[in-house]
């Protein structure tokens, strides 16, 4: 089926489509919200956030 995860990650990285885009192919069933995170990262930058943050807190 075209497009896959990783025919969305190449236009993602391209510039061609933005975060919204990629949410559109979850929407559709084409690639799954796990694929979502992979590609556009936001799962990984929110958590290095919050890590930051707490280690700030902490000190």
């Amino acid at each position: 089926m075209f497009p896959t995860a990783e025919d969305v990650r190449w236009f993602y990285d391209s510039g061609a489509y933005t975060e919204d885009d990629v949410q559109t192919f979850v929407d559709l069933g084409v690639i799954t919200k796990e694929d979502y995170q992979s590609i556009v990262g936001t799962e990984d930058v929110l958590l290095d956030a919050m890590k930051q943050i707490s280690d700030a807190v902490n000190k």
